[in-house]
């Protein structure tokens, strides 16, 4: 689950890769463009131009 929205329903899901050499783990959101993002309680878009590495 990635997130529940202000009606209180869970949306999103959370799918990984991992790298079985190093152990690098890639964390993403399945299908992406379905989820309601807005709605989800205390969601915020990182601002353009900051990076989350």
């Amino acid at each position: 689950m990635i997130g529940i929205t202000k009606e209180g329903d869970r949306v999103g899901q959370l799918e990984a890769i991992v790298c079985t050499e190093c152990g690098l783990l890639e964390v993403f959101v399945g299908s992406a463009r379905q989820v309601p993002f807005e709605s989800i309680e205390g969601f915020s878009w990182v601002k353009k131009g900051l990076s989350y590495r």
